[in-house]
């Protein structure tokens, strides 16, 4: 996918309408919006985030779709309704 400017805005792949692989977005002006990868559907290992000058602002460590590190720093998220009703 492309801006109007023809400048990249996305590049990624999907397996069965599912994201799968290395993904990368673009700001407008050409820079690294945010880079990471999915597995089985869900966002999986490190993503970047990045500002729009190109500096790096938070990483995120993913498994299986939820957040379970911020730069570095291991988070344990509350549960949602949902899984608590399992």
């Amino acid at each position: 996918w492309k801006y109007d400017n023809d400048q990249r805005a996305f590049e990624g792949e999907f397996t069965g309408g599912l994201p799968s692989g290395k993904h990368r977005y673009w700001y407008r002006n050409g820079n690294v919006k945010m880079k990471g990868g999915y597995e089985g559907g869900e966002m999986e290992g490190s993503w970047q985030y990045y500002d729009e000058s190109g500096i790096i602002i938070l990483d995120v460590e993913y498994r299986a779709g939820e957040a379970v590190a911020i730069n570095g720093r291991k988070i344990k998220l509350p549960k949602s309704e949902a899984a608590e009703n399992e």
